[in-house]
């Protein structure tokens, strides 16, 4: 008897999980098709209830990112393609279309110079998505598992040398690999940065509405949230500047759910 509840509950799992995959694609090919009809208010319509299904993926953000850009709604344009990165920093084509809705604002903000090495260790980074770098530390693995088995095995010197060699390669491969897979799911998970939705939005000395204006962001302004306090949330821009503004006038990029 408790067998077949188990049976009959991994059925139903199975079936659902099948339907639920089912039901994705239908509205996937429906998005793409009212996409290419150039009905871009049903098309976003429809990658929304994907997202609102929990569907989550880089490029369900970019579709909707894509469908609000033809709509010329910069800001929401913007905040999709950020959230498709977030989720694949590798995504290029996220990346393209976000350079060209940026420009096409107003917003004119000098990004603060970073040493070198940091920026090509950023970019070695975003070249996978988190899971890109989980598996790549699984093949990783399977190097050390293979080059150790061959080091153990083999009396030739040279291949001892060559496989053991490869074997401290791959250990780091592992741990570079882990790293940078946890750091990008760490970024997801804990993102303070969000998008500016509006225009003419005053950047406050305090968080109040008597605060000093020190500076004005249009939508699709980049800020990160240090901390909020009430209506009002303290945030930093690229070039280095902060102040407070109404929480109600940014979206973070990071994923509600």
């Amino acid at each position: 008897m408790k067998n077949l509840i188990i049976f009959i509950f991994f059925s139903l799992f199975a079936i659902t999980t099948l339907q639920a995959k089912s039901n994705y694609k239908e509205i996937w090919h429906q998005a793409n098709a009212a996409y290419a009809q150039e009905n871009y208010v049903k098309a976003g319509q429809l990658y929304s209830s994907l997202v609102d299904g929990e569907n989550i993926s880089s490029d369900v953000y970019y579709n909707l990112g894509n469908c609000y850009f033809k709509q010329d709604e910069l800001a929401l344009a913007i905040l999709n393609y950020n959230r498709a990165l977030l989720l694949d920093p590798s995504n290029n084509d996220a990346k393209y279309n976000l350079e060209i809705a940026t420009t096409q604002t107003t917003n004119r903000i000098e990004v603060l110079p970073t040493f070198f090495f940091n920026d090509w260790l950023v970019a070695l980074k975003q070249s996978l998505s988190s899971d890109g770098w989980a598996f790549m530390s699984l093949i990783a693995v399977l190097l050390v598992g293979s080059m150790y088995i061959l080091f153990y095995f083999s009396r030739k010197p040279a291949i001892r040398k060559i496989s053991f060699s490869l074997c401290v390669l791959a250990v780091i491969l592992f741990l570079l690999s882990l790293g940078f897979s946890i750091s990008s799911r760490n970024n997801i998970k804990n993102s303070k940065v969000a998008i500016v939705m509006n225009n003419a939005v005053p950047v406050k000395s305090s968080p109040s509405d008597g605060g000093t204006d020190l500076f004005v962001l249009n939508e699709g302004a980049k800020v990160i949230v240090n901390e909020t306090l009430g209506d009002w949330s303290e945030v930093t821009i690229e070039s280095g500047n902060s102040g407070w503004l109404n929480h109600s006038v940014i979206q973070y990029i990071k994923p509600a759910k």
